[in-house]
This record gives structure tokens, C-alpha cells and sequence, in this order.
């Protein structure tokens, strides 16, 4: 197994910061120019396009869903009109 000098990878570093950060660099600009058209771009020349479809409603389904509102507040008023015993008297 090759082994590698701290000095060797400082002398690189040295050597090729600019080439380095410049590739990160434009690496950033390529991905920042494609965010762009991808949301920005895109999104404002899209044409907008409205489908309306009618809804249809289960009649059944929602009467049941009515009741079984309508029961849980009768059972909630039940509750808070209720007069309970203080334990701590």
C-alpha cells in the first residue's frame, strides 16, 4: 500500500488551489444556471392550463360522516356539562 506524504499533498494543494476552487466554482455556476431554468425559467413561459371536473359526491358516504359528527358532538356536550366530584376538596 502506497502511502502519502502530508508535505506531498501541501505541495499539491499549493500548487493547484486556483485550478481547484476555479472547478468548484464553475461546477456551482452550471448547477445554479440550471436551478434557475429549471424553476424560474420554466415556471414563468409554462402556459397555464385549468381542468375542471365535476365532483362527484357520494351521497351515502356522507350522510355517514354527518352522523358520526353529529355524535361526537352530542357526546363532547354530554362531557362538558357534566358535573364531576373535585377530588382534591
Amino acid at each position: 500500500m502506497m502511502k502519502i506524504s502530508i508535505e506531498k499533498t501541501h505541495i499539491f494543494l499549493e500548487k493547484y488551489c486556483c485550478w481547484i476552487l476555479g472547478a468548484i466554482l464553475i461546477s456551482l455556476l452550471f448547477c445554479n444556471a440550471f436551478i434557475y431554468y429549471k424553476y424560474i425559467y420554466l415556471a414563468t413561459t409554462a402556459e397555464i392550463t385549468l381542468t375542471i371536473e365535476k365532483t362527484v359526491v357520494n351521497e351515502e358516504m356522507l350522510n355517514e360522516v354527518l352522523r358520526e359528527i353529529e355524535n361526537r358532538e352530542e357526546t363532547l356536550i354530554q362531557v362538558q356539562t357534566s358535573k364531576y366530584a373535585d377530588p382534591f376538596n
